[in-house]
C-alpha cells in the first residue's frame, strides 16, 4: 500500500512537470506533442517491414505512440489526470521497469514509437533509465526519422519521401542528400527539374524518360552548383541551413542574374560571390539577394576584391578547370569601334583555349529595341546600330566556335564594366573603351583605375593596329615574357604564367629587371622554383636599366606575343604621389608594344 501511495504521489508530480513543459513548449515554439504512428507511416510511405527482435533501445529515441500519443507528452509525462490509477498501479508493480515485461515498438529510420507499454516508458524516464528492453519491429522507408523530428521536419521528411517516390533519385544516384530545412520546397525542386528537362528536349528534339530528366538535372545543374556551395564555404554563413536550401536560393538569383545580364552565370561564380558577403545574422538572405541583382557595384573610386587574394580565389579551377571560363569584352560604338574588334579577336583566342564563353557589353545608346518588332520600323533608326553590333559580335563568336553574348548598358561605360566584371575572370579591352577614346596620357590613367576595381587579370589589346591604320591577326599567346620582382603582387603575374606554360603550351621568359631591392637574382630563384614545381621550363634573365626600355627590348628579342606584368611592381605602381612615374612608364610600354598585355591584379 505505501508503494502505491508513493506512485500515486509521484504522478502528481509528473503532472505538474507536464504543465511546466507545456508552457516551455510554447514559449520555445518547440511541439511538445507526441508523434502519431499512422500518421507518420502514411507520411513517409513505410515500404517493408522486417522481423521482430528484443533489444534494448534508447528512452529519448521514443518519440511517438501507436494509439495512445495524446495521452503524454513528448518526453512521455502523463497528460491525463484520470491515467492515475493505471500509471500508478503500473509503478507499483515492480521496484524497477526492467523488471517488467519489454515493450513493444515500432522503428522507423533512428525513431521509435510505442505500441505497447505507454506506461512503462513513461515511469522508466520518471526513474532516470536510459534504456528499456523492447521487442522491435523496423518500419522501412524512403526517408529515415531522427529522434528530435518536430512537426514541421516531419512535414518536410514527407514531402523528401514523396519526392523520392516520384523521382527515384536516391535509387537512381545512390548517395545523394537533398534534404531542406523548411516546408514546401520540393515543389521548388520539381519545377526547377521539369525547366531542365523541357529545355534539354528542345535543344535535343527529343523527349526525356524521367529516369534521364533526374540524372540529367542531378549530374548538369544540381551537383556543380552544390559543389561551388561546399567549396565556398556558403553555409557556415547559414546555421541550420542545407545544401539543397542553398541549391534552390542560389538556382534562383542565378536565373534571375542571367536574365539581368543576358549571359550564362556559372555555379561556382554565383558561389563565389556568395561567400563574399560579411556575414550577419539578420536580413542576410536579402542583401545577398540585393548585391546579387545589384550585380555587386563596386564604386567608381572604391577598391575590388583584394588583389592579394585572387590567386587563392581561383588555385581550385587553376588544377581542377580553367582559368578564365567567362571572358568579358567591352565593345565600343564610337571612335574605338575597330579597336573592339580586335579585342574581340584577342578574347577569342583566349576563350577557344579555355572552353569559356565571351560576354560582350556595349554602352546604352546602341541598345536595341526591347520589342524586336519596332527593330524594324523606319521611324526607330537610332536602334538599328545596336541590332547589327549585336548580330555581328554573336557571329564572329559563332564562327570561332564560341559561345558569345553582348548586352547593353545604360550609364558610363566604365561603371558598367565594373559592375559586370565580378561575374567574369578575364576582361579583355582596348584603348576606345579604356580611355573614351581619348588620348593616350587619358587612357594610361584610366587604365590603372580599372585593374584595381575590378580585382581581376585584365588583357589590353594590340593598341598601335588601328591608330596607323592596319589591322593585325590576333596574338596567338604562345612566346611569354614575364616581368617578374619576387614581391607578393607580382606573384599573381606567375601564377597566370605557369597555369599557361602548363596548360597551353606557352613558352616563358622570366624578366627580372632590380631597380630597388629585392635583388633581380633573388626574384629569379624564386621564380625558377615555381616553375619547376609546375615542370614548366622557362628562360630566366637579369638586366638592369629603365624597366620600360629593358622590357620592350626583351620582347622584341624573344619575339614575345605576350607581356605579362602586375601593376604594383616598380615602375607600375597605382600610389597616390607617385602615380606621375608611373603613368610615364606605362604609357611608354602601351605606346611601343604591338602585341597584348597582361595586367594582373
Amino acid at each position: 500500500m505505501s508503494r502505491l501511495k508513493g506512485a500515486i504521489s509521484d504522478f502528481h508530480r509528473a503532472r505538474r512537470k507536464a504543465k511546466l513543459e507545456l508552457v516551455a513548449a510554447r514559449l520555445s515554439g518547440r511541439s511538445f506533442e507526441l508523434l502519431s504512428y499512422k500518421e507518420v507511416a502514411e507520411k513517409l510511405r513505410v515500404v517493408e517491414r522486417a522481423a521482430s527482435a528484443v533489444r534494448p533501445i534508447p528512452l529519448n529515441a521514443i518519440v511517438g505512440s501507436v494509439g495512445r500519443y495524446a495521452d503524454f507528452t513528448r518526453t512521455f509525462l502523463p497528460r491525463l489526470d484520470s491515467d492515475a490509477g493505471r500509471w500508478s498501479a503500473v509503478m507499483a508493480a515492480a521496484a524497477d521497469v526492467s523488471q517488467l515485461p519489454p515493450i513493444e515498438v515500432y522503428q522507423i529510420g533512428e525513431a521509435y514509437f510505442v505500441l505497447d507499454g505507454n506506461h512503462r516508458v513513461s515511469i522508466a524516464r520518471r526513474q532516470g533509465l536510459t534504456h528499456i528492453d523492447a521487442c522491435v519491429t523496423e518500419m522501412r522507408t524512403k526517408v529515415p526519422l531522427a529522434p528530435d523530428v518536430q512537426p514541421d521536419e516531419l512535414i518536410i521528411t514527407a514531402e523528401y519521401a514523396a519526392f523520392l517516390e516520384a523521382w527515384r533519385l536516391d535509387e537512381l544516384r545512390p548517395g545523394a542528400n537533398l534534404t531542406v530545412s523548411s516546408p514546401g520546397q520540393y515543389g521548388k525542386l520539381e519545377s526547377h527539374i521539369e525547366v531542365h528537362r523541357y529545355l534539354a528536349e528542345v535543344s535535343e528534339d527529343r523527349e526525356l524518360t524521367q529516369e534521364e530528366a533526374i540524372c540529367r538535372w542531378h549530374d548538369e545543374t544540381y551537383r556543380p552548383l552544390v559543389n561551388a556551395i561546399r567549396e565556398q564555404g556558403i553555409l557556415r554563413y547559414f546555421p541550420g541551413r542545407t545544401e539543397t536550401d542553398m541549391f534552390i536560393w542560389l538556382a534562383t538569383y542565378q536565373a534571375e542574374l542571367r536574365n539581368k545580364l543576358g549571359w550564362k552565370v556559372r555555379p561556382d561564380t554565383a558561389g563565389r560571390l556568395a561567400s563574399q558577403f560579411d556575414p550577419q545574422p539578420k536580413r542576410l538572405l536579402l542583401r545577398m539577394r540585393r548585391q546579387f541583382l545589384d550585380l555587386v557595384v563596386p564604386s567608381r573610386w572604391k577598391s575590388g576584391p583584394r588583389a592579394e587574394s585572387w590567386s587563392q580565389q581561383q588555385i581550385l579551377d587553376r588544377y581542377s578547370q580553367r582559368l578564365f571560363a567567362d571572358i568579358m569584352v567591352p565593345m565600343s560604338g564610337s571612335r574605338g569601334a575597330e579597336c573592339s574588334w580586335q579585342a574581340l579577336e584577342q578574347a577569342l583566342v583566349v576563350a577557344e583555349r579555355e572552353g569559356a564563353q565571351i560576354c560582350g557589353i556595349c554602352a546604352a545608346q546602341f541598345a536595341p529595341s526591347p520589342t524586336p518588332h519596332r527593330a524594324q520600323d523606319p521611324g526607330c533608326p537610332e536602334e538599328l546600330p545596336g541590332l547589327e553590333l549585336r548580330r555581328a559580335f554573336e557571329e564572329r563568336c559563332r564562327v570561332a566556335g564560341v559561345e558569345g553574348h553582348l548586352t547593353f548598358e545604360a550609364g558610363d561605360p566604365t561603371d558598367g564594366i565594373c559592375r559586370r566584371a565580378a561575374l567574369t575572370d578575364l576582361l579583355v579591352v582596348d584603348w576606345g573603351v579604356v580611355g573614351h577614346g581619348e588620348d593616350s596620357e587619358r587612357i594610361c590613367s584610366a587604365l590603372p583605375n580599372l585593374v584595381r576595381q575590378v580585382g581581376q587579370p585584365v588583357l589590353v589589346a594590340p593598341p598601335r593596329s588601328f591608330d596607323q591604320g592596319r589591322s593585325t591577326v590576333p596574338s596567338p599567346l604562345n612566346r611569354i615574357l614575364l616581368a617578374y620582382d619576387g614581391r607578393a603582387r607580382s606573384r599573381e603575374a606567375l601564377f597566370v604564367a605557369a597555369y599557361m606554360a602548363e596548360r597551353w603550351g606557352a613558352s616563358v621568359v622570366v624578366l627580372a629587371v632590380p631597380e630597388s631591392s629585392p635583388p633581380g637574382q633573388d626574384s629569379i630563384s624564386h621564380a625558377r622554383k615555381y616553375l619547376a614545381m609546375h615542370e614548366v621550363e622557362a628562360t630566366y634573365l637579369c638586366d638592369e636599366g629603365p624597366f620600360a626600355e629593358t622590357l620592350l627590348r626583351t620582347a622584341q628579342c624573344y619575339q614575345s606575343d605576350l607581356i605579362l606584368m602586375d601593376l604594383n611592381r616598380q615602375g607600375v605602381r597605382v600610389g597616390r604621389l607617385k602615380a606621375s612615374r608611373d603613368l610615364e612608364v606605362l604609357g611608354q610600354v602601351l605606346c611601343q608594344w604591338d602585341g597584348p598585355i597582361l595586367l594582373c591584379p
